[in-house]
């Protein structure tokens, strides 16, 4: 009688809804969780609400159920279970597509989503609507594998509206690597207010300042056309609004300056003075009133690779090699990477050999030979002896035809050279000796003091000293001696932040192996924020071969002893060593946004 029962339940089960797509006897068996929730979603089994989206046509509609939909978004659990909840079992979704609403019901079900470049934007805005945070970031992530040219400035500001922070660095991150193409983009010109000044708000965002100028004016004048206003200077300066002070105009020379904003009337007498004060360098006497935020600031590319040793100091043949120098930035960047010089392997004689390479021949004759061995009698020499027949004449005799030819002989003398051993050639470099290696970068460990905070005890009041047994606690000489000291130092502290300085400390090491690092370049396990307050940085570079052999590292030393990037925001000194293990770093400077 059960079991009649159960098959007559299932059989209305099947017929629920008027679902297509009937669920067989058992259907849950071998499934997981996700795979029977999506089962309940798609064949509309026991539903609770529908969904009816603006694309729908009459009698279509999405089934759901409602406490499923409000363990997963807090949004619909208001909707049906709140205080405002009106109980009705049918929703208009008046500005939804039933296309975007069912993907997002899929993933609440399932926790798994199917997206393409057409619909992840629509599936982040609903859930983010109904605060489907895991879906969202989903959707960002997804988003930002996808970003060209041609979308980055459509996708940021989808990222912005509804701060998406990863998708907006993301965005950002790309725009600044490709910025000449993303001013030349369609996107560019189509770019809300806060949106165009979070890009040229950028230092990074590096381009030429004429064309991000131009760009800037075509924005405007787009935007003054669609309100119906004049074209004119102060107009599109008032329309640029905030991004204006972001166009870095003083950087530019005085004749392309000039070309900007020569009778555009942009700026006032006292702001020409301003920028005709910093071109002239004269930052110090100039007010800079109204030049405001960053616009004195030259922008810088996204990443540069700054070359330390150009192989042009002594060769450096030793077991391992060793090299510190120093870094010292006058702005935060990220150290992400450095290139280790290519390494020859040399074979170390065990006595002295002579070679003759690079040993240029002398042509010596006979008469001249006992004299020459006389004057290079302590030196090694090589002798050279090359006979060769030479056709002189060609006559006819009897009626034949004769050749004649004559003998000499060639003398040539090369002074060889003392070396202690030879660097491998290709066929041997294939051996493919392994390398090891390990980099470190140490900083000064300083403690600071905020101004007016003290590193001891509380001083307690004469009558907050009485013990317990009713005595004075009596202070000696030396613990008034040793307050005194204190006292001195935290009057320094109220004067301003003490800092007390130690050892260097250690913030990052990395192993490396020859196998690990393909065209000899090390990426950090994660880029390195060097900042300027913690600055300078000790780097510590060693290398050396996995086993034990005759076989030595060459490699040349540098006769620069300190490199400056080409912005000014890094140097590099030498410690010891001559950067003979260094070749090149590379560095992301961070964006001001």
């Amino acid at each position: 009688m059960n079991l009649m029962i159960y098959v007559l339940q299932v059989d209305s089960y099947r017929k629920m809804e008027g679902s297509d797509q009937e669920p067989l006897l058992h259907w849950q068996h071998n499934k997981d969780l996700g795979n029977c929730m999506i089962e309940l979603y798609k064949n509309r089994l026991w539903t609770d609400v529908k969904f009816r989206c603006k694309d729908h046509d009459e009698g279509e509609r999405i089934s759901a159920h409602k406490v499923v939909l409000a363990a997963r978004s807090p949004v619909f659990q208001a909707m049906f279970f709140g205080p405002c909840a009106d109980g009705k079992d049918e929703v208009d979704l008046t500005n939804a597509v039933g296309a975007t609403l069912d993907i997002v019901l899929r993933y609440i079900y399932s926790d798994t989503v199917t997206l393409t470049k057409e619909n992840a934007s629509a599936v982040l805005e609903m859930a983010h609507y109904y605060q489907v945070t895991n879906l969202v970031q989903f959707c960002a992530d997804y988003l930002a594998t996808i970003i060209t040219p041609e979308n980055a400035c459509g996708i940021l500001t989808l990222a912005m509206f509804y701060k998406v922070t990863t998708l907006r660095d993301a965005c950002c991150t790309f725009i600044d690597r490709n910025a000449d193409e993303i001013l030349n983009s369609e996107g560019f010109l189509e770019l809300p207010d806060d949106c165009l000044t979070y890009i040229l708000k950028g230092d990074t965002f590096y381009a030429d300042e004429n064309n991000i100028f131009i760009k800037a004016e075509d924005w405007a004048r787009r935007k003054i056309g669609e309100v119906g206003l004049e074209k004119t200077g102060p107009n599109i300066r008032k329309t640029l609004g905030p991004s204006f002070y972001y166009l870095r105009l003083p950087t530019m020379t005085p004749q392309t300056l000039m070309k900007c904003i020569r009778k555009k009337g942009y700026y006032s007498v006292e702001e020409y003075e301003d920028i005709v004060d910093f071109a002239n360098g004269h930052t110090a006497d100039a007010s800079f009133h109204s030049m405001t935020c960053n616009s004195c600031e030259a922008r810088l590319p996204k990443e540069e690779i700054l070359i330390i040793n150009n192989s042009d100091g002594e060769p450096n043949i030793c077991d391992g090699i060793s090299t510190f120098f120093q870094i010292s930035v006058s702005r935060d960047v990220k150290l992400t990477n450095l290139t280790v010089p290519e390494i020859q392997h040399h074979l170390q004689y065990d006595s002295e050999h002579y070679t003759d390479k690079n040993c240029p021949a002398e042509s010596i004759s006979q008469s001249d030979l006992d004299d020459f061995l006389r004057q290079n009698n302590k030196n090694v020499l090589k002798l050279t002896y090359t006979t060769d027949s030479h056709r002189v004449k060609r006559h006819r005799r009897n009626g034949s035809y004769y050749t004649t030819y004559v003998s000499y002989t060639e003398r040539k003398a090369q002074t060889l050279k003392a070396t202690n051993g030879e660097d491998l050639s290709d066929r041997l470099n294939m051996l493919n000796i392994a390398v090891s290696g390990n980099l470190k970068i140490k900083c000064k460990k300083t403690q600071i003091f905020p101004m007016g905070e003290s590193n001891r005890g509380l001083k307690l009041k004469e009558e907050d000293t009485a013990l317990t047994d009713g005595k004075q606690d009596q202070v000696s000489e030396e613990e008034n001696k040793e307050e005194e000291d204190i006292e001195q130092k935290e009057d320094k502290n109220t004067r301003g932040a003490v800092s007390s300085e130690e050892e260097d400390e250690l913030i990052f090491e990395q192993d490396f192996q020859s196998s690990d690092v393909p065209y000899r370049r090390i990426d950090l396990k994660e880029p390195l924020t060097l900042t300027k307050n913690a600055s300078p940085y000790k780097i510590e570079i060693t290398m050396h071969y996995s086993c034990t052999s005759r076989v030595k590292m060459k490699t040349f030393c540098s006769n620069t002893k300190t490199v400056t990037s080409k912005f000014g925001q890094l140097q590099l000194r030498d410690i010891a060593g001559q950067f003979a293990g260094i070749e090149s770093i590379g560095i992301e400077n961070i964006s001001n946004r």
